[in-house]
Protein backbone atom coordinates (compact mmCIF):
# COMPACT_ATOMS: atom_id res chain seq x y z
CA UNK A 1 0.00 0.00 0.00
CA UNK A 2 1.42 3.25 -0.92
CA UNK A 3 1.83 5.63 2.52
CA UNK A 4 0.02 8.48 2.66
CA UNK A 5 0.53 12.04 1.48
CA UNK A 6 -1.08 15.25 -0.30
CA UNK A 7 -3.12 14.58 -3.00
CA UNK A 8 -2.20 17.22 -5.44
CA UNK A 9 1.43 15.79 -4.70
CA UNK A 10 0.15 12.16 -5.39
CA UNK A 11 -1.42 12.71 -8.28
CA UNK A 12 1.56 14.95 -9.62
CA UNK A 13 3.53 12.07 -9.11
CA UNK A 14 1.79 10.17 -10.81
CA UNK A 15 1.06 12.21 -13.67
CA UNK A 16 -2.36 12.61 -13.54
CA UNK A 17 -3.65 15.55 -14.33
CA UNK A 18 -6.50 17.26 -12.09
CA UNK A 19 -9.46 18.99 -13.64
CA UNK A 20 -7.61 22.19 -13.72
CA UNK A 21 -4.60 21.15 -15.15
CA UNK A 22 -6.23 18.98 -18.48
CA UNK A 23 -4.71 19.33 -21.07
CA UNK A 24 -6.53 21.67 -23.68
CA UNK A 25 -5.15 23.51 -27.23
CA UNK A 26 -7.38 25.66 -28.54
CA UNK A 27 -7.28 25.84 -32.60
CA UNK A 28 -6.53 29.11 -34.15
CA UNK A 29 -9.87 30.84 -35.58
CA UNK A 30 -12.11 28.58 -33.77
CA UNK A 31 -14.08 28.88 -30.50
CA UNK A 32 -14.10 24.70 -30.45
CA UNK A 33 -11.61 23.39 -27.72
CA UNK A 34 -9.68 20.39 -28.51
CA UNK A 35 -8.12 17.44 -26.24
CA UNK A 36 -4.70 16.72 -26.56
CA UNK A 37 -4.48 13.11 -26.54
CA UNK A 38 -2.22 11.50 -23.93
CA UNK A 39 -1.49 7.72 -22.51
CA UNK A 40 -4.40 6.48 -20.54
CA UNK A 41 -1.60 5.89 -17.39
CA UNK A 42 -1.81 9.93 -17.06
CA UNK A 43 -5.44 9.40 -15.53
CA UNK A 44 -4.05 6.81 -13.17
CA UNK A 45 -4.45 3.29 -14.73
CA UNK A 46 -2.22 0.67 -14.37
CA UNK A 47 -3.23 -1.31 -17.18
CA UNK A 48 -0.96 -4.82 -16.01
CA UNK A 49 -3.95 -7.07 -16.44
CA UNK A 50 -5.02 -7.38 -12.54
CA UNK A 51 -7.01 -5.94 -9.95
CA UNK A 52 -6.53 -3.02 -8.24
CA UNK A 53 -8.90 -1.36 -6.50
CA UNK A 54 -9.06 2.10 -5.74
CA UNK A 55 -8.80 1.48 -2.14
CA UNK A 56 -5.41 0.63 -2.90
CA UNK A 57 -4.16 4.31 -3.28
CA UNK A 58 -7.41 6.43 -1.44
CA UNK A 59 -8.49 6.36 2.02
CA UNK A 60 -11.74 7.75 1.31
CA UNK A 61 -14.18 7.89 -1.51
CA UNK A 62 -14.47 11.25 -1.05
CA UNK A 63 -10.48 11.49 -1.39
CA UNK A 64 -10.60 9.60 -4.79
CA UNK A 65 -13.81 11.77 -6.05
CA UNK A 66 -11.22 14.85 -6.08
CA UNK A 67 -9.71 12.66 -8.84
CA UNK A 68 -12.51 10.39 -10.39
CA UNK A 69 -15.61 12.23 -9.37
CA UNK A 70 -17.74 9.09 -10.89
CA UNK A 71 -16.23 6.74 -8.12
CA UNK A 72 -19.17 5.09 -6.30
CA UNK A 73 -17.08 2.70 -3.97
CA UNK A 74 -13.43 1.95 -3.09
CA UNK A 75 -14.02 -1.24 -4.33
CA UNK A 76 -14.09 -0.12 -8.30
CA UNK A 77 -11.30 -0.72 -10.15
CA UNK A 78 -8.49 2.16 -10.86
CA UNK A 79 -8.39 0.92 -14.66
CA UNK A 80 -12.04 1.79 -15.14
CA UNK A 81 -12.24 4.64 -13.28
CA UNK A 82 -9.31 6.33 -15.03
CA UNK A 83 -10.71 5.14 -18.34
CA UNK A 84 -13.92 7.42 -17.56
CA UNK A 85 -12.34 9.92 -16.19
CA UNK A 86 -10.02 10.82 -19.66
CA UNK A 87 -13.46 10.42 -21.51
CA UNK A 88 -15.17 12.84 -19.21
CA UNK A 89 -11.90 15.04 -19.52
CA UNK A 90 -12.00 14.97 -23.56
CA UNK A 91 -15.59 15.82 -23.44
CA UNK A 92 -14.93 18.64 -21.02
CA UNK A 93 -12.35 19.99 -23.64
CA UNK A 94 -14.63 19.73 -26.66
CA UNK A 95 -14.04 16.17 -27.89
CA UNK A 96 -10.97 14.60 -28.38
CA UNK A 97 -8.87 11.04 -28.62
CA UNK A 98 -7.84 9.25 -25.53
CA UNK A 99 -4.83 6.79 -26.12
CA UNK A 100 -4.65 3.96 -23.89
CA UNK A 101 -0.82 2.83 -24.85
CA UNK A 102 -0.54 -1.22 -24.12
CA UNK A 103 -1.52 -2.82 -21.75
CA UNK A 104 -4.21 -5.15 -19.65
CA UNK A 105 -6.99 -2.94 -18.39
CA UNK A 106 -9.19 -4.31 -16.17
CA UNK A 107 -13.27 -3.24 -16.30
CA UNK A 108 -15.65 -4.00 -13.51
CA UNK A 109 -18.43 -1.78 -14.76
CA UNK A 110 -19.74 -0.03 -17.66
CA UNK A 111 -17.45 2.92 -19.45
CA UNK A 112 -19.82 5.53 -21.10
CA UNK A 113 -18.82 7.73 -24.21
CA UNK A 114 -20.72 11.08 -24.55
CA UNK A 115 -23.31 11.75 -27.23
CA UNK A 116 -22.32 14.48 -29.02
CA UNK A 117 -24.17 17.94 -29.39
CA UNK A 118 -24.79 20.74 -32.02
CA UNK A 119 -21.59 22.98 -32.93
CA UNK A 120 -21.59 26.62 -34.27
CA UNK A 121 -22.91 25.84 -37.26
CA UNK A 122 -25.25 22.63 -38.01
CA UNK A 123 -22.54 19.89 -37.99
CA UNK A 124 -22.55 18.15 -34.30
CA UNK A 125 -19.12 18.31 -32.38
CA UNK A 126 -18.12 16.73 -29.37
CA UNK A 127 -16.97 13.37 -30.03
CA UNK A 128 -14.98 11.08 -28.24
CA UNK A 129 -12.28 8.90 -29.67
CA UNK A 130 -10.54 5.93 -27.91
CA UNK A 131 -7.49 4.70 -29.35
CA UNK A 132 -5.47 1.73 -28.77
CA UNK A 133 -1.77 0.18 -29.37
CA UNK A 134 -3.33 -2.52 -31.28
CA UNK A 135 -5.70 -5.57 -30.86
CA UNK A 136 -2.38 -7.59 -29.68
CA UNK A 137 -1.21 -4.55 -27.61
CA UNK A 138 -4.10 -3.31 -25.92
CA UNK A 139 -6.71 -5.41 -24.02
CA UNK A 140 -9.94 -4.21 -22.20
CA UNK A 141 -10.63 -7.25 -19.66
CA UNK A 142 -14.03 -7.97 -17.45
CA UNK A 143 -13.38 -10.89 -14.77
CA UNK A 144 -16.76 -10.55 -13.43
CA UNK A 145 -20.45 -10.71 -15.44
CA UNK A 146 -22.30 -7.52 -15.29
CA UNK A 147 -25.81 -5.99 -17.24
CA UNK A 148 -24.66 -3.73 -19.92
CA UNK A 149 -21.62 -3.33 -22.13
CA UNK A 150 -18.13 -2.76 -21.91
CA UNK A 151 -17.99 0.10 -23.34
CA UNK A 152 -21.29 1.72 -24.02
CA UNK A 153 -22.58 5.55 -25.54
CA UNK A 154 -25.45 7.96 -23.98
CA UNK A 155 -28.21 7.85 -25.05
CA UNK A 156 -27.92 5.96 -28.12
CA UNK A 157 -31.42 4.71 -28.36
CA UNK A 158 -32.93 8.48 -28.80
CA UNK A 159 -29.64 10.70 -30.06
CA UNK A 160 -30.34 13.17 -32.42
CA UNK A 161 -26.25 13.31 -33.12
CA UNK A 162 -25.20 10.22 -32.42
CA UNK A 163 -21.99 9.74 -30.70
CA UNK A 164 -18.93 10.76 -33.53
CA UNK A 165 -15.80 9.45 -32.85
CA UNK A 166 -13.65 6.37 -33.26
CA UNK A 167 -13.15 2.93 -31.49
CA UNK A 168 -9.84 1.41 -33.23
CA UNK A 169 -7.04 -0.89 -32.24
CA UNK A 170 -7.72 -3.04 -29.05
CA UNK A 171 -9.95 -5.79 -27.92
CA UNK A 172 -12.26 -6.78 -25.12
CA UNK A 173 -12.33 -9.75 -23.19
CA UNK A 174 -15.76 -10.78 -21.26
CA UNK A 175 -16.34 -13.17 -18.51
CA UNK A 176 -18.06 -15.44 -20.55
CA UNK A 177 -18.00 -19.21 -20.42
CA UNK A 178 -19.40 -21.56 -22.86
CA UNK A 179 -23.18 -22.37 -22.07
CA UNK A 180 -23.81 -24.15 -25.38
CA UNK A 181 -24.97 -23.85 -28.85
CA UNK A 182 -27.37 -21.13 -28.96
CA UNK A 183 -27.05 -20.00 -25.28
CA UNK A 184 -25.83 -16.63 -24.56
CA UNK A 185 -21.79 -17.01 -22.85
CA UNK A 186 -22.26 -13.92 -20.50
CA UNK A 187 -25.03 -10.88 -19.97
CA UNK A 188 -22.27 -8.34 -20.33
CA UNK A 189 -22.08 -7.25 -23.93
CA UNK A 190 -18.92 -6.12 -25.81
CA UNK A 191 -19.39 -2.50 -27.50
CA UNK A 192 -23.01 -0.71 -27.14
CA UNK A 193 -22.30 1.81 -30.66
CA UNK A 194 -24.30 4.39 -31.40
CA UNK A 195 -25.00 6.26 -34.66
CA UNK A 196 -22.18 7.60 -36.65
CA UNK A 197 -19.09 6.40 -34.85
CA UNK A 198 -16.59 4.47 -36.33
CA UNK A 199 -14.78 0.72 -35.60
CA UNK A 200 -11.92 -0.35 -37.10
CA UNK A 201 -9.52 -3.16 -35.97
CA UNK A 202 -11.34 -4.07 -32.60
CA UNK A 203 -11.66 -7.84 -31.41
CA UNK A 204 -14.35 -8.90 -29.09
CA UNK A 205 -14.34 -12.41 -27.09
CA UNK A 206 -16.78 -14.39 -24.85
CA UNK A 207 -19.30 -11.63 -24.83
CA UNK A 208 -23.07 -11.61 -24.86
CA UNK A 209 -23.26 -9.38 -28.13
CA UNK A 210 -19.92 -8.33 -30.12
CA UNK A 211 -21.16 -5.03 -30.55
CA UNK A 212 -25.04 -3.80 -30.95
CA UNK A 213 -25.75 -1.58 -33.23
CA UNK A 214 -28.51 1.55 -33.30
CA UNK A 215 -28.48 4.49 -35.33
CA UNK A 216 -26.98 5.44 -38.81
CA UNK A 217 -24.05 6.09 -40.77
CA UNK A 218 -22.09 3.45 -39.28
CA UNK A 219 -18.07 2.48 -40.56
CA UNK A 220 -16.81 -0.80 -39.35
CA UNK A 221 -13.96 -2.46 -40.66
CA UNK A 222 -11.84 -5.36 -39.50
CA UNK A 223 -13.79 -6.27 -36.69
CA UNK A 224 -13.28 -9.59 -35.29
CA UNK A 225 -16.21 -11.88 -32.98
CA UNK A 226 -14.90 -14.63 -31.39
CA UNK A 227 -17.53 -17.23 -29.08
CA UNK A 228 -20.03 -13.98 -28.34
CA UNK A 229 -23.53 -14.91 -28.47
CA UNK A 230 -24.04 -12.61 -31.52
CA UNK A 231 -20.97 -11.48 -33.09
CA UNK A 232 -23.29 -8.25 -33.77
CA UNK A 233 -26.63 -7.74 -32.83
CA UNK A 234 -28.93 -4.91 -34.68
CA UNK A 235 -30.56 -3.54 -31.40
CA UNK A 236 -33.91 -1.85 -31.03
CA UNK A 237 -33.78 0.88 -33.60
CA UNK A 238 -33.24 4.88 -32.67
CA UNK A 239 -36.70 6.21 -34.08
CA UNK A 240 -34.44 9.58 -35.37
CA UNK A 241 -31.47 7.69 -37.40
CA UNK A 242 -31.02 4.32 -38.90
CA UNK A 243 -30.05 2.96 -41.62
CA UNK A 244 -26.85 3.43 -43.84
CA UNK A 245 -23.77 1.50 -42.90
CA UNK A 246 -20.45 -0.01 -44.19
CA UNK A 247 -18.62 -2.79 -43.53
CA UNK A 248 -15.60 -4.30 -44.62
CA UNK A 249 -14.45 -7.49 -43.81
CA UNK A 250 -15.92 -8.26 -39.96
CA UNK A 251 -15.05 -11.75 -39.01
CA UNK A 252 -18.28 -13.06 -36.84
CA UNK A 253 -16.72 -16.49 -35.69
CA UNK A 254 -18.05 -19.47 -32.85
CA UNK A 255 -21.29 -17.14 -32.15
CA UNK A 256 -22.60 -19.24 -29.51
CA UNK A 257 -26.12 -18.61 -31.49
CA UNK A 258 -25.84 -16.66 -35.05
CA UNK A 259 -22.82 -14.22 -36.28
CA UNK A 260 -25.20 -11.54 -36.59
CA UNK A 261 -28.57 -10.89 -34.50
CA UNK A 262 -31.71 -9.10 -35.07
CA UNK A 263 -34.00 -7.23 -32.57
CA UNK A 264 -37.61 -7.91 -32.82
CA UNK A 265 -38.17 -4.95 -33.35
CA UNK A 266 -35.28 -4.04 -35.93
CA UNK A 267 -33.83 -5.58 -39.47
CA UNK A 268 -30.33 -5.35 -40.65
CA UNK A 269 -30.79 -1.86 -42.40
CA UNK A 270 -29.76 -0.24 -45.80
CA UNK A 271 -25.96 -1.41 -45.98
CA UNK A 272 -23.04 -2.62 -47.84
CA UNK A 273 -20.74 -5.11 -46.21
CA UNK A 274 -17.56 -6.25 -48.54
CA UNK A 275 -16.31 -9.73 -47.45
CA UNK A 276 -17.79 -10.43 -44.01
CA UNK A 277 -17.65 -14.46 -42.46
CA UNK A 278 -20.06 -15.71 -40.77
CA UNK A 279 -18.73 -19.10 -39.56
CA UNK A 280 -18.58 -21.87 -36.91
CA UNK A 281 -22.14 -20.88 -35.60
CA UNK A 282 -26.10 -22.09 -35.49
CA UNK A 283 -26.97 -19.09 -37.78
CA UNK A 284 -25.47 -17.07 -40.13
CA UNK A 285 -28.19 -14.08 -39.16
CA UNK A 286 -30.92 -15.06 -36.96
CA UNK A 287 -34.11 -13.05 -36.65
CA UNK A 288 -35.52 -12.66 -33.75
CA UNK A 289 -39.34 -12.81 -34.07
CA UNK A 290 -42.96 -11.75 -32.26
CA UNK A 291 -42.41 -7.98 -32.46
CA UNK A 292 -43.20 -4.84 -34.50
CA UNK A 293 -41.55 -6.36 -38.15
CA UNK A 294 -41.09 -9.50 -39.35
CA UNK A 295 -38.08 -8.16 -41.63
CA UNK A 296 -34.61 -9.88 -40.65
CA UNK A 297 -32.91 -7.40 -43.68
CA UNK A 298 -33.94 -4.67 -46.32
CA UNK A 299 -31.82 -3.07 -48.60
CA UNK A 300 -28.85 -4.70 -47.96
CA UNK A 301 -25.99 -6.03 -50.21
CA UNK A 302 -23.45 -7.82 -49.38
CA UNK A 303 -20.30 -8.78 -51.28
CA UNK A 304 -18.02 -12.14 -50.77
CA UNK A 305 -20.05 -12.96 -47.84
CA UNK A 306 -18.86 -16.32 -46.53
CA UNK A 307 -21.69 -18.75 -44.86
CA UNK A 308 -19.25 -21.47 -43.73
CA UNK A 309 -19.36 -24.16 -41.09
CA UNK A 310 -22.96 -23.47 -40.21
CA UNK A 311 -24.93 -25.53 -37.94
CA UNK A 312 -28.85 -24.84 -39.21
CA UNK A 313 -29.43 -21.66 -41.56
CA UNK A 314 -27.99 -18.95 -43.43
CA UNK A 315 -30.91 -16.94 -43.02
CA UNK A 316 -33.70 -18.04 -40.45
CA UNK A 317 -35.29 -16.79 -37.45
CA UNK A 318 -37.32 -17.82 -34.37
CA UNK A 319 -38.14 -16.37 -31.08
CA UNK A 320 -35.91 -14.32 -28.53
CA UNK A 321 -35.37 -17.49 -26.65
CA UNK A 322 -34.24 -19.73 -29.63
CA UNK A 323 -37.14 -21.74 -30.27
CA UNK A 324 -38.23 -22.77 -33.61
CA UNK A 325 -41.14 -22.59 -35.12
CA UNK A 326 -42.54 -19.72 -33.87
CA UNK A 327 -42.18 -17.47 -37.48
CA UNK A 328 -39.97 -17.38 -40.06
CA UNK A 329 -38.79 -13.93 -40.83
CA UNK A 330 -39.65 -12.16 -44.32
CA UNK A 331 -36.64 -10.19 -46.55
CA UNK A 332 -36.71 -7.10 -48.50
CA UNK A 333 -34.36 -6.03 -51.87
CA UNK A 334 -31.37 -8.17 -50.06
CA UNK A 335 -29.01 -8.99 -52.81
CA UNK A 336 -25.56 -11.70 -51.90
CA UNK A 337 -22.92 -10.92 -55.14
CA UNK A 338 -20.59 -13.79 -55.07
CA UNK A 339 -20.88 -15.81 -51.51
CA UNK A 340 -20.27 -18.68 -50.35
CA UNK A 341 -23.13 -20.89 -48.94
CA UNK A 342 -21.71 -23.81 -46.73
CA UNK A 343 -20.53 -26.52 -45.83
CA UNK A 344 -22.87 -27.27 -43.04
CA UNK A 345 -21.47 -28.09 -39.33
CA UNK A 346 -23.08 -31.26 -36.98
CA UNK A 347 -21.28 -30.13 -34.65
CA UNK A 348 -23.23 -26.74 -34.07
CA UNK A 349 -26.54 -27.74 -33.61
CA UNK A 350 -29.04 -26.23 -31.19
CA UNK A 351 -30.59 -29.43 -29.58
CA UNK A 352 -34.26 -29.87 -30.81
CA UNK A 353 -33.96 -27.88 -33.45
CA UNK A 354 -34.12 -29.00 -37.35
CA UNK A 355 -32.01 -27.95 -40.35
CA UNK A 356 -34.19 -27.11 -42.55
CA UNK A 357 -32.87 -25.19 -45.50
CA UNK A 358 -30.21 -23.12 -45.50
CA UNK A 359 -32.18 -19.96 -46.13
CA UNK A 360 -35.35 -20.57 -44.06
CA UNK A 361 -37.46 -18.14 -44.74
CA UNK A 362 -41.86 -16.81 -44.72
CA UNK A 363 -41.50 -14.52 -47.95
CA UNK A 364 -39.11 -12.03 -50.17
CA UNK A 365 -40.18 -8.65 -50.97
CA UNK A 366 -38.84 -6.51 -53.92
CA UNK A 367 -35.77 -8.74 -54.61
CA UNK A 368 -33.38 -11.50 -53.05
CA UNK A 369 -30.86 -12.02 -55.37
CA UNK A 370 -27.84 -14.55 -55.12
CA UNK A 371 -25.32 -13.80 -57.99
CA UNK A 372 -22.42 -15.71 -58.88
CA UNK A 373 -22.31 -18.49 -55.37
CA UNK A 374 -18.41 -19.54 -55.08
CA UNK A 375 -17.71 -22.94 -54.48
CA UNK A 376 -20.95 -24.67 -55.24
CA UNK A 377 -20.45 -28.01 -54.51
CA UNK A 378 -20.17 -26.44 -50.61
CA UNK A 379 -23.91 -25.93 -50.59
CA UNK A 380 -26.51 -28.64 -49.76
CA UNK A 381 -30.03 -29.01 -48.97
CA UNK A 382 -31.35 -29.01 -45.36
CA UNK A 383 -33.81 -31.54 -44.67
CA UNK A 384 -36.17 -29.61 -46.35
CA UNK A 385 -34.67 -27.96 -49.25
CA UNK A 386 -31.66 -25.36 -50.45
CA UNK A 387 -34.03 -22.84 -50.09
CA UNK A 388 -37.49 -22.84 -48.46
CA UNK A 389 -39.89 -19.57 -48.87
CA UNK A 390 -43.64 -19.63 -47.94
CA UNK A 391 -44.00 -16.70 -51.23
CA UNK A 392 -41.20 -16.10 -53.37
CA UNK A 393 -41.06 -12.46 -54.79
CA UNK A 394 -38.29 -11.70 -57.07
CA UNK A 395 -35.58 -14.26 -57.15
CA UNK A 396 -32.10 -14.27 -58.96
CA UNK A 397 -29.88 -17.28 -58.28
CA UNK A 398 -26.83 -17.48 -60.94
CA UNK A 399 -23.98 -19.30 -60.77
CA UNK A 400 -22.99 -22.87 -61.08
CA UNK A 401 -26.42 -23.79 -61.16
CA UNK A 402 -26.25 -27.50 -62.39
CA UNK A 403 -23.57 -28.23 -59.25
CA UNK A 404 -26.14 -27.33 -56.91
CA UNK A 405 -29.17 -29.35 -58.27
CA UNK A 406 -26.77 -32.21 -58.65
CA UNK A 407 -26.42 -31.66 -54.75
CA UNK A 408 -29.91 -32.00 -54.24
CA UNK A 409 -30.15 -35.11 -56.26
CA UNK A 410 -28.01 -36.78 -54.29
CA UNK A 411 -29.32 -35.56 -50.80
CA UNK A 412 -32.97 -36.61 -52.29
CA UNK A 413 -34.27 -33.01 -51.74
CA UNK A 414 -35.21 -30.17 -53.90
CA UNK A 415 -33.59 -26.88 -54.39
CA UNK A 416 -36.48 -24.93 -53.76
CA UNK A 417 -39.78 -25.42 -51.56
CA UNK A 418 -42.04 -22.93 -51.63
CA UNK A 419 -46.35 -23.25 -51.14
CA UNK A 420 -47.37 -20.16 -53.23
CA UNK A 421 -46.47 -17.60 -55.97
CA UNK A 422 -42.88 -19.48 -57.91
CA UNK A 423 -42.98 -17.69 -61.30
CA UNK A 424 -41.35 -14.73 -59.96
CA UNK A 425 -38.01 -16.92 -59.86
CA UNK A 426 -35.25 -16.69 -62.22
CA UNK A 427 -32.32 -19.00 -62.53
CA UNK A 428 -29.38 -19.11 -63.83
CA UNK A 429 -26.25 -21.28 -65.43
CA UNK A 430 -23.89 -18.58 -67.14
CA UNK A 431 -22.94 -19.62 -70.51
CA UNK A 432 -24.79 -22.85 -70.33
CA UNK A 433 -28.66 -22.15 -69.87
CA UNK A 434 -31.28 -20.19 -67.94
CA UNK A 435 -35.05 -20.58 -66.77
CA UNK A 436 -37.74 -19.97 -64.70
CA UNK A 437 -39.51 -22.15 -62.00
CA UNK A 438 -42.69 -23.33 -61.90
CA UNK A 439 -45.28 -24.48 -60.06
CA UNK A 440 -46.69 -28.20 -61.88
CA UNK A 441 -50.44 -28.15 -62.79
CA UNK A 442 -52.76 -30.28 -60.26
CA UNK A 443 -51.24 -33.58 -59.69
CA UNK A 444 -49.42 -33.73 -62.74
CA UNK A 445 -45.50 -35.26 -62.53
CA UNK A 446 -42.72 -34.70 -64.79
CA UNK A 447 -39.17 -35.71 -64.96
CA UNK A 448 -35.84 -33.94 -65.70
CA UNK A 449 -35.89 -33.82 -69.23
CA UNK A 450 -39.13 -33.20 -70.34
CA UNK A 451 -40.79 -30.79 -72.14
CA UNK A 452 -43.18 -28.82 -70.50
CA UNK A 453 -45.81 -26.31 -71.26
CA UNK A 454 -48.04 -23.74 -69.94
CA UNK A 455 -51.71 -24.80 -68.82
CA UNK A 456 -53.61 -22.57 -66.32
CA UNK A 457 -50.55 -20.78 -65.29
CA UNK A 458 -48.96 -23.60 -64.08
CA UNK A 459 -47.13 -25.92 -66.43
CA UNK A 460 -47.31 -29.76 -67.29
CA UNK A 461 -45.82 -32.16 -69.54
CA UNK A 462 -46.40 -31.71 -73.10
CA UNK A 463 -48.70 -33.48 -75.22
CA UNK A 464 -47.73 -32.86 -79.01
CA UNK A 465 -50.42 -30.89 -79.66
CA UNK A 466 -50.03 -27.69 -82.04
CA UNK A 467 -51.28 -25.25 -80.16
CA UNK A 468 -49.39 -25.72 -76.93
CA UNK A 469 -47.15 -23.04 -75.47
CA UNK A 470 -43.84 -24.38 -74.76
CA UNK A 471 -42.34 -23.49 -71.24
CA UNK A 472 -39.09 -25.10 -71.47
CA UNK A 473 -37.21 -28.21 -70.50
CA UNK A 474 -37.28 -29.72 -66.88
CA UNK A 475 -34.25 -29.29 -65.08
CA UNK A 476 -35.17 -30.02 -61.34
CA UNK A 477 -38.63 -31.16 -60.01
CA UNK A 478 -40.25 -31.30 -56.09
CA UNK A 479 -43.43 -33.13 -55.71
CA UNK A 480 -44.48 -31.78 -52.42
CA UNK A 481 -48.34 -30.56 -51.30
CA UNK A 482 -47.03 -28.14 -54.28
CA UNK A 483 -44.84 -29.87 -57.35
CA UNK A 484 -42.33 -27.50 -58.20
CA UNK A 485 -40.28 -27.55 -61.55
CA UNK A 486 -36.83 -25.24 -62.35
CA UNK A 487 -37.52 -25.04 -66.32
CA UNK A 488 -34.48 -23.97 -68.94
CA UNK A 489 -35.99 -21.52 -71.80
CA UNK A 490 -33.00 -20.70 -73.28
CA UNK A 491 -29.19 -21.96 -74.09
CA UNK A 492 -27.90 -25.55 -74.12
CA UNK A 493 -29.64 -28.06 -71.85
CA UNK A 494 -30.39 -32.29 -72.11
CA UNK A 495 -34.12 -33.25 -73.08
CA UNK A 496 -36.06 -36.80 -73.64
CA UNK A 497 -36.29 -37.91 -76.96
CA UNK A 498 -38.79 -40.47 -78.24
CA UNK A 499 -35.81 -41.91 -80.51
CA UNK A 500 -32.85 -43.16 -79.31
CA UNK A 501 -31.04 -40.35 -80.94
CA UNK A 502 -31.31 -36.93 -82.79
CA UNK A 503 -28.52 -35.29 -84.55
CA UNK A 504 -28.28 -31.49 -86.71
CA UNK A 505 -32.43 -31.84 -86.39
CA UNK A 506 -35.35 -29.47 -85.37
CA UNK A 507 -36.79 -30.65 -82.62
CA UNK A 508 -40.66 -30.10 -81.59
CA UNK A 509 -42.36 -30.59 -78.61
CA UNK A 510 -44.30 -34.14 -78.45
CA UNK A 511 -46.75 -36.47 -76.14
CA UNK A 512 -45.64 -37.62 -72.87
CA UNK A 513 -42.98 -34.91 -71.93
CA UNK A 514 -40.98 -36.09 -75.19
CA UNK A 515 -39.61 -33.83 -77.69
CA UNK A 516 -39.64 -35.73 -81.47
CA UNK A 517 -38.28 -34.86 -84.92
CA UNK A 518 -41.77 -35.81 -85.96
CA UNK A 519 -44.98 -35.28 -85.25
CA UNK A 520 -46.97 -31.18 -85.64
CA UNK A 521 -45.97 -29.99 -81.89
CA UNK A 522 -44.13 -26.86 -81.47
CA UNK A 523 -40.71 -25.80 -82.34
CA UNK A 524 -38.06 -26.13 -79.50
CA UNK A 525 -34.71 -25.96 -80.38
CA UNK A 526 -31.97 -27.43 -82.45
CA UNK A 527 -30.89 -31.17 -81.41
CA UNK A 528 -27.22 -32.44 -80.84
CA UNK A 529 -26.50 -35.87 -80.31
CA UNK A 530 -25.83 -37.04 -76.83
CA UNK A 531 -26.50 -40.32 -74.76
CA UNK A 532 -29.49 -42.53 -75.81
CA UNK A 533 -32.68 -41.31 -75.57
CA UNK A 534 -31.89 -37.78 -74.99
CA UNK A 535 -30.72 -34.91 -77.01
CA UNK A 536 -28.49 -31.88 -76.68
CA UNK A 537 -31.21 -29.10 -77.34
CA UNK A 538 -30.60 -25.25 -78.17
CA UNK A 539 -33.61 -23.69 -77.08
CA UNK A 540 -34.56 -21.51 -78.98
CA UNK A 541 -37.67 -18.82 -79.19
CA UNK A 542 -38.94 -19.55 -75.57
CA UNK A 543 -37.66 -17.04 -73.51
Amino acid sequence: MLQRRGLASFAAGLGIPTPGQLAVATVPGTRQAGYEPCDLRRFGAVGDGRTHPLGERYRSLAEARRIYPRAETLRQEIDACALQAAIDAAEEAGGGDVRTGSGVFILDRTVYFPEARQGQGQGPVGGVSLSGAGQGATLFRALTDFPGFMLDCRNRFNTRWGSQGAWRDFSLLGPGKDAGWGRFPSELGGLGWAARRSVSRVSVQDCGVGISITGDQGMIDRFYSLSCGYGIYFDKPNPILFGDHLFEKVILDGSRRAAIGVHPDASVPKSLWHSPVMAGSPFGIYKEMGGETDFALRSVGMVHAQFENIGLAAISGGSAGAIQGFKRPDIQNLRLTMPQIGPWDDDRLIPDWKRAAMFDLHQSHQGFMIDGINEPNLWEPGDVAAIRLDVAGAIYVSGDIDALLLNCRRAGRPFFSMKYQSDDIIVDQPGRWGGIVYHLNGNTTAEIGDVLVHQDGNVCRSSGAPDEAVAGVCMAISQEDYGIAIVANTGQVLVNIDARTANNVILRAAAGGKASIAGHGCRIGWAYPADDNQARLRLSGLA
